[in-house]
């Protein structure tokens, strides 16, 4: 067989996996690929399946900042989250430090406007959830 394997085909070899052993050997490539990249001043981003202490870990020693995505099993961390990032709006970030990113971006017929709020004072969702 040439080419890429069918989607359906995919499906079945990744339903087979364990998904545990799964996760451990992708934050592992990934670290792995972490050490590999000049990642200083950059923004790094992952999806659920990077959510990886090791991996957040690591991005900061590279001295880069990060996006990862919480799910609803992260235990409270993203209720908690939440609730941290909700009072904050109310307070208009007072007595913190942020940095906002507003972007507009025009792309296949429609025009999206999104804003990025970094807030830099965590001390208490670290204390919280290490």
């Amino acid at each position: 067989m040439n080419g890429t394997p069918w989607h359906d085909h995919l499906g079945d070899i990744f339903a087979m996996l364990d998904a545990r052993a799964f996760q451990l050997c992708f934050a592992a490539w990934v670290a792995a690929l972490l050490d590999m990249m000049s990642t200083e001043g950059a923004v790094v981003t992952i999806d659920a399946m990077g959510c990886q202490r090791d991996i957040a870990t690591k991005i900061i020693e590279k001295k880069a900042d990060y996006i990862l995505a919480l799910k609803g099993n992260q235990g409270t961390l993203r209720e908690n989250v939440e609730v941290f990032v909700d009072e904050y709006k109310v307070l208009k970030y007072k007595d913190t430090t942020i940095r906002a990113h507003p972007t507009v971006d025009a792309d296949h017929g429609r025009i999206e406007t999104q804003s990025y709020t970094v807030i830099h004072n965590v001390d208490w969702l670290q204390v919280r959830h290490q």
